[in-house]
């Protein structure tokens, strides 16, 4: 097994670029958080259900050098939090959304803030703008740590470092648009949640405030 590299200790926490190591960890820490997130909660969508979809991001994301864990710095070794990345170029892995019916809504959404931005700042070649994908922290076992916002501080780093110009990130709720806007990002392109149809349906009409729309956020990273 290689050495990790680790980019910062902060809190009992050591944070590293990910790697397949924690793959069991990081998925099921990604399908938790993501259970509560407003768009995933709308659809019905359970833990096991967006960790399966995440899992078909995690061979691409824990191999890439571009994704980061925050691990507990006890025997345990228990994962408190990871934000995964990918080029913002990438295909979607086989078999997504295909095989999740229950996210293709989001899909549909999240296309069209994609498209917007692409409308306002074309992306043409992999290696220019990253992705910050997925972001999970166990705020049970580690809330008030700042170990979201230091996840974000560092993948942008580490973009920066292998050269790429702008990150990027899609954010379905209230509190992760602010921690984007705080770590200094732009937002580009939004939707509406009372305005979003899919199959005449306003499948989101129903998420309560204070998450109103689903935004695109932009930073420079050049």
């Amino acid at each position: 097994m290689s050495t990790p590299t680790v980019l910062h200790r902060d809190q009992g926490i050591r944070y590293q670029i990910a790697d397949e190591r924690w793959a069991p960890q990081v998925t099921a820490r990604i399908g938790d958080s993501f259970a509560s997130e407003p768009m995933t909660a709308s659809l019905g969508a359970t833990a096991a259900d967006f960790g399966a979809l995440a899992a078909r991001f995690i061979p691409e994301c824990l191999s890439n050098q571009l994704s980061v864990v925050a691990v507990s710095l006890k025997k345990s070794e228990r994962v408190a939090g990871a934000l995964i990345n990918r080029d913002f170029k990438s295909p979607m892995p086989a078999g997504v959304p295909s095989d999740f019916s229950w996210f293709v809504p989001m899909v549909e959404a999240l296309t069209i803030i994609d498209s917007a931005y692409e409308a306002k700042k074309p992306t043409r070649d992999k290696g220019e703008t990253i992705d910050f994908w997925m972001l999970a922290v166990d705020a049970e076992r580690f809330g008030r740590r700042g170990i979201g916002g230091t996840l974000l501080r560092l993948s942008t780093e580490v973009a920066r470092q292998r050269g790429f110009r702008r990150g990027v990130a899609e954010c379905t709720g209230h509190y992760s648009q602010s921690a984007a806007r705080k770590a200094g990002f732009a937002e580009m392109a939004s939707v509406a949640y009372s305005d979003f149809t899919y199959q005449g349906k306003k499948v989101f009409a129903g998420i309560p405030a204070p998450h109103t729309h689903l935004m695109f956020f932009e930073k420079g990273l050049a």
